[in-house]
C-alpha cells in the first residue's frame, strides 16, 4: 500500500467538495420515477400473461384460462402449470443476471472516465426496446390465441445486452456519488429510493385496473411509451456528473470497454489492503448487500405464485398487496429521512441495524401466514426494510476515496447480480417442492439471510468504532 492511498482514505471526505453546489441537481430523477412507473406497469402483468399462455399451450380452453386464481375449480390447472411458469421466471431471471453481471464489471471503471451519462441512457434505451418486444408479443398473442410462452424470454434481450439493472444502478450509485458528499449522501440516496418506490407503487397499482378496463396489448403500449418518454428526457436534459470526461476517439472507447486491464484494476481495488480495517468493513457492507439483493430477487421470483396458491389471490389482489407494501416502504424511506437522520441524528450504521431486524420480522411473519389480514401485518412491520440498501451504500461510499467508488459500486453490482443465478434456481426449487404442503417455506431462507445480515452489521459496527479510534487516537470511543 501506497502512502498515497492511506492520504486518499483519510481525505475521502473532503474529495467531493467540489460537487456540493450541485446536491440539488435532480435532473435525473423524474426520468427513473417515470421509467420504473413505465417499466413496473408492464412487468405486473407478465407473470399473468405467462400463466394464461401456458394453460392455453397446455390444451385448455379459452374459458378456463380466463378464470384462473378466479375460483377454486381451477385449482387443479394452477397446480400443473405453476411449476413450468416458475421455470420460465426463473430462466428469464438467469438471463438478466448473466450477461448483465459481467457487463456491469467493465461499465463501472468505463464510466470513471467517459461519463455516466452515457452508460444509464444506454440502459434506458435497453429498457424502451424490451417493452416494445413485450407490446410485439402481445400483439401477436391476441392474434394467434395460442403462443409458447417461452417467447417472452427474447423480449429482455435488448435490456440485457446494455446492462439491465446491474449496469443502471451502478451508474446511479456513480452519478449521485459524484454530486454529494458524504454528509449528504445517504439522504440523496434515500431519496432516489423513495422515488423509485414511488413509481414502482403507481406502476404495480394501476396495472390491474388498466388490465381490467383494457387489454394486456393497451398496458405493454401504455408502459412502452411512458418509458421511451422517459429515456428521451434523460438523454436531453440529464446533465453529465464526472467532471473531467476523457476525450478520445469512440473506437478508443470501445477499446477501453473491452479492455480486462481495468477489469483487473477494478479486483486490486477491492482487495487491497487498507487501513483502519477498512478493507474488512467494505467486504462486510457488499455481502449485507448482496444478501439483501439475493432474498429480494429471490422472494420477488415466486411471491406472485405463493399467493395464489396461499391465497387464491387474482392479479388485482396480488397488485393491491404490492401497492400497499411499497406505499409503506415510502412511508418507511420518508421517516427514516426526517425522524432518524434529521431529528435524532442517528448514524447511516443506526439506521441499517433497524432496518435489518425490521425486515427479519416481515419474512417470519409471511412465512406463517394463513390468512391475508397476517400478510398486511407483514407489510407494516416491513416499515423500515427498503432503507438498508441506501445505508449501507453510503457507508461505504464514505470509506472509499471518489476516484475508486466506480470500481467498488461494479464489483457490488456484479456479485448483487450473481447472486440472482443462485437466488432465482434455489427459490424456485424450494417453492416447486413445497408450495402443496408448505407454501411459505422459501421465506424461512429468506429470514435466515436476514439473521446472518444482523451479524456482519454488527461486525461492521465494532469495526467501525475501532477504525474512528484510530482516526482519532485522542477521542473517546463513546463520544
Amino acid at each position: 500500500m501506497t502512502d498515497n492511498d492511506d492520504v486518499n482514505i483519510l481525505l475521502n471526505s473532503n474529495t467531493a467538495q467540489g460537487h456540493s453546489s450541485k446536491f440539488w441537481n435532480f435532473k435525473l430523477e423524474p426520468a427513473l420515477m417515470f421509467m420504473f412507473f413505465g417499466y413496473n406497469l408492464a412487468q405486473s402483468i407478465v407473470p399473468n400473461q405467462l400463466l394464461k399462455d401456458t394453460c392455453l399451450m397446455y390444451g385448455y380452453n379459452v374459458s378456463e384460462c380466463s378464470r384462473l386464481g378466479a375460483n377454486n375449480d381451477t385449482k387443479y390447472i394452477e397446480e400443473k402449470i405453476q411449476p413450468h411458469v416458475a421455470e420460465i421466471m426463473m430462466i428469464n431471471t438467469l438471463l438478466n443476471s448473466i450477461i448483465p453481471a459481467v457487463l456491469s464489471l467493465f461499465l463501472g471503471p468505463w464510466s470513471d472516465k467517459f461519463g455516466r451519462k452515457k452508460v444509464f441512457c444506454a440502459t434506458f434505451i435497453g429498457f424502451s426496446l424490451t417493452l416494445v418486444a413485450l407490446c410485439i408479443i402481445s400483439m401477436i398473442s391476441d392474434k394467434l390465441t395460442v403462443i409458447n410462452p417461452w417467447v417472452y424470454t427474447f423480449a429482455y434481450i435488448p435490456l440485457i445486452i446494455t446492462g439491465g439493472w446491474p449496469t443502471m444502478i451502478v451508474s446511479i450509485l456513480c452519478y449521485v456519488t459524484d454530486l454529494t458528499t458524504e454528509v449528504n449522501r445517504s439522504v440523496r440516496l434515500t431519496l432516489i429510493e423513495l422515488l423509485i418506490f414511488v413509481g414502482v407503487l403507481f406502476g404495480t397499482a394501476s396495472s390491474s385496473y388498466i388490465l381490467t378496463l383494457t387489454s394486456p396489448t393497451t398496458v405493454f403500449l401504455i408502459s412502452t411509451i411512458i418509458v421511451i418518454i422517459s429515456t428521451i428526457y434523460s438523454i436531453v436534459y440529464v446533465d453529465e456528473s464526472v467532471q473531467e470526461v476523457e476525450t478520445t476517439s469512440k473506437c478508443n472507447q470501445i477499446q477501453e470497454l473491452i479492455s480486462y486491464a481495468p477489469v483487473i484494476e477494478m479486483l486490486k481495488t477491492c482487495f487491497k489492503r487498507r487501513l483502519f480495517k477498512e478493507r474488512r468493513i467494505l467486504w462486510c457492507l457488499i455481502m449485507i448487500l448482496v444478501f439483501l439483493i439475493f432474498s429480494m430477487n429471490g422472494s420477488s421470483g415466486v411471491f406472485y405464485l405463493f399467493v395464489r396458491e396461499q391465497f387464491q389471490w387474482t392479479l388485482k389482489e396480488a397488485t393491491l398487496f404490492d401497492s400497499v407494501t411499497m406505499l409503506i416502504s415510502i412511508i418507511g424511506c420518508t421517516v427514516g429521512l426526517v425522524l432518524f437522520k434529521n431529528l435524532l441524528k442517528l448514524s447511516d450504521l443506526t439506521v441499517a441495524i433497524i432496518a435489518i431486524i425490521s425486515g427479519t420480522i416481515d419474512t417470519l411473519v409471511r412465512a406463517f401466514a394463513q390468512t391475508p389480514n397476517i400478510m398486511y401485518i407483514s407489510a407494516v412491520v416491513c416499515l423500515f426494510k427498503v432503507i438498508c440498501l441506501p445505508m449501507c451504500r453510503s457507508m461505504i461510499a464514505s470509506i472509499i476515496p471518489t476516484n475508486e467508488i466506480g470500481k467498488v459500486y461494479s464489483i457490488t453490482s456484479s456479485f448483487e447480480a450473481v447472486s440472482s443465478l443462485i437466488a432465482s434456481p434455489l427459490y424456485t426449487y424450494i417453492y416447486t417442492q413445497t408450495f402443496t404442503t408448505f407454501a411459505g417455506a422459501f421465506y424461512l431462507l429468506t429470514a435466515g439471510v436476514y439473521i446472518v445480515n444482523f451479524g456482519l452489521i454488527i461486525c461492521v459496527m465494532k469495526m467501525k468504532k475501532t477504525r474512528e479510534v484510530l482516526l482519532n487516537p485522542y477521542t473517546p470511543i463513546n463520544s
